[in-house]
């Protein structure tokens, strides 16, 4: 049994395969897809490691991480994993840090911002919108936290977040931007950014490098942002937090995951949910012209920035686990593909009963797992709230 921290980190370096990497791949910010040729790039295999069966049972002994903070943003795409990790936390009896009643979102830098913790506990994780505040985190969250982001290709946001408020939240300025269709509103609008955010009253942060914001840019100083200030801004990210999660790579981010925190396979198991979408996001994408799409980068050039810089870490931190992480993830996404089949075509009493091929991990699967991956993220939320006991609201936070 591995029980202290220099066994935890040894116990990495040897699950770990440490390959070269060249600095063209690092610094290539090409369509995503061109990675998959590096990774499976033969050259590679004579480098690396393969877990034996016997390794990954050494592995699943190793005691779980449940200290955690998971920063999230508005349009992010990160439901799927918030919710993922609500279900690992309500399944491990952890203590969250909870939203007040009717919100969403947690203001870390306000003392009654959220739910103070039952009696006699300590928070274990927080995995709501939150802005990254440092100081705070370190005060309410245990030492041994790992803090984990989650970052979307900026335009593909900006559509997302674009649809959001002009069709279903229905906010005043995005409704009166002139256009007979999405395309043209947000032809509009990128045409005139400079003046919706200068313009009073008008909160147009969510379609406003609101990803940088969020993990704590000011973006007020936007016009002063040269490339050293961004860069070292981002360097101080990156050593702060332990992952960075890009949404196009979400299985390849999710197995990082369970690998850093050593969970299981099941831990990170989702079904994809229905897609409810008003608007077809990809027809709006792929309908917009190479003059809108540069605007559009101008406009969010930090968050360009961002979503660069941890593409290049996540590539780095891929490459860097080996081919064995090739044959886990084959393992993850196939395992992916019985659960949800299981999920959409179960009844209840059945259970599913899976081996991995190639590193032979065995879970279950029952009625109630397939409801907790598809419940959605309020429910969750009020689950977790009623089954720790959490003070009544309304309630005056404790002094820190």
């Amino acid at each position: 049994m591995i029980s202290d921290v220099n066994d935890v980190i040894r116990f990495k370096s040897f699950v770990s395969t440490h390959l070269s990497v060249t600095s063209e791949q690092l610094k290539d910010p090409s369509p995503l897809h061109d990675v998959d040729n590096v990774l499976m790039d033969k050259s590679l295999e004579r480098k690396s490691l393969s877990l034996t069966s016997g390794q990954l049972k050494s592995y699943t002994k190793v005691k779980k991480i449940t200290h955690l903070y998971f920063l999230r943003t508005p349009k992010g795409g990160s439901t799927t994993v918030s919710t993922l990790l609500g279900r690992f936390g309500y399944l491990n009896n952890l203590t969250f840090v909870l939203p007040n009643p009717n919100t969403y979102y947690i203001p870390l830098e306000k003392e009654n911002g959220y739910l103070q913790e039952p009696k006699g506990e300590k928070y274990d994780l927080l995995i709501d919108h939150s802005r990254y505040n440092r100081g705070v985190l370190q005060r309410i969250l245990p030492r041994d936290t790992k803090y984990i982001g989650l970052i979307r290709e900026p335009l593909a946001r900006f559509i997302s977040a674009f649809i959001f408020i002009r069709h279903a939240q229905k906010v005043d300025f995005a409704v009166k931007i002139p256009g007979k269709d999405t395309n043209a509103a947000i032809s509009w609008y990128l045409k005139n950014a400079a003046n919706y955010t200068r313009k009073p009253g008008v909160k147009d942060s969510i379609l406003n490098n609101l990803m940088i914001s969020y993990f704590g840019f000011p973006i007020k100083e936007k016009k002063n942002a040269n490339d050293r200030i961004i860069e070292e801004f981002l360097e101080r990210i990156d050593a702060e937090f332990d992952l960075i999660i890009v949404l196009e790579y979400l299985d390849e981010s999710l197995l990082l995951l369970k690998r850093m925190m050593f969970w299981s396979m099941k831990d990170i198991m989702y079904v994809k949910p229905l897609n409810t979408a008003i608007i077809n996001k990809e027809d709006v994408l792929n309908s917009l012209t190479e003059d809108d799409r540069q605007r559009h980068k101008r406009h969010e050039f930090l968050d360009f920035a961002l979503y660069r810089y941890f593409l290049k870490q996540i590539r780095r931190k891929i490459l860097s686990e080996g081919m064995s992480f090739q044959k886990e993830l084959e393992d993850y996404r196939s395992a992916r593909a019985v659960v949800s089949k299981f999920c959409e075509n179960h009844e209840q009493g059945e259970e599913l009963q899976y081996t991995t091929k190639n590193f032979k991990e065995h879970f279950k699967v029952n009625f109630y797992d397939c409801y907790l991956m598809n419940i959605e993220l309020n429910p969750l939320r009020e689950m977790i709230r009623l089954s720790k006991r959490y003070p009544e609201w309304p309630l005056e936070r404790k002094p820190q």
